[in-house]
């Protein structure tokens, strides 16, 4: 009942905080992803170093996302009750199976990782991460950035 009478700026004004330290670790992941691009093999100790920060930061994102961020967007969408939930519900699915292919790149560094082979990972990987960004912007733009101005005000 309390959650209920709370006005719509005391329930989601933290979600942009939330999103805005989410999409940092993003441009992070996105700055190491860059490093490991120009990677060589014939140097495997600072290529290793670089692919194990990269694997814990990719694991970071990808859980906060889920168990963070898309669940406070979907709170935010079915509070409006605009239908834009439903777009989430479409999207959420989509995210849960490219997360499968994030970890499946982590597993092939941890369990296999054969640095000839990982220039051709880490170009599927880079696939894999633009489609996840395109998804996510577009749940913050229809789940968060169209009901800001009832928000703030």
């Amino acid at each position: 009942m309390l959650i209920k009478s709370q006005t719509a700026a005391e329930r989601f004004g933290g979600v942009s905080t939330i999103i805005d330290s989410w999409l940092q670790e993003r441009q992070q992941l996105v700055k190491i992803y860059c490093q490991l691009t120009g990677l060589h093999p014939a140097q495997p100790r600072p290529v290793w170093d670089s692919i194990q920060r990269f694997c814990q930061l990719l694991v970071d994102y990808a859980s906060k996302g889920h168990f963070e961020v898309y669940e406070q967007l979907m709170l935010e969408g079915q509070d409006f009750k605009d239908g834009s939930d439903e777009i989430a519900g479409v999207l959420i699915p989509k995210l849960e199976q490219n997360t499968q292919h994030l970890m499946d790149f982590h597993d092939f560094v941890n369990e296999k990782c054969n640095l000839h082979e990982l220039a051709n990972k880490v170009v599927g990987l880079g696939e894999h991460l633009e489609a996840r960004f395109e998804m996510e912007d577009q749940m913050i733009e229809i789940l968060h950035n169209a009901h800001r101005d009832m928000v703030e005000g």
